[in-house]
């Protein structure tokens, strides 16, 4: 392994933010390289399952983040359609009542 490589792993790694797909997949490419450095298969292993845990809660947050958007557009129209059938309901008792009064 060279050391532009093992340079761009530890950048990758010690960065901030969030991982991209394109990060993602460069880590899942470097753990096939890490067989050549000498390394116990079981830490491989480890680093492959670290990152496919990564890559699965990034694909939870982005379903997650249209459940909620679903949600909250389905939660606005019961919330239409509440008001909707109070304002009828308040106009019908009204109308009743002006019958009566007759």
């Amino acid at each position: 392994m060279n050391n532009e490589r093992d340079n761009e792993l530890k950048t990758l790694i010690t960065q901030t933010d969030a991982f991209s797909e394109e990060q993602i997949e460069d880590l899942r490419k470097y753990t096939v390289s890490m067989g050549n450095v000498g390394t116990d298969w079981r830490d491989r292993a480890q680093f492959r399952a670290a990152i496919e845990t990564i890559a699965a809660i990034k694909q939870f947050d982005t379903a997650s983040a249209k459940l909620i958007d679903t949600t909250n557009r389905l939660t606005r129209w019961i919330l239409a359609l509440t008001i909707l059938a109070v304002l009828f309901a308040g106009a019908s008792l009204y109308l009743s009542w002006l019958a009566l009064m007759k």
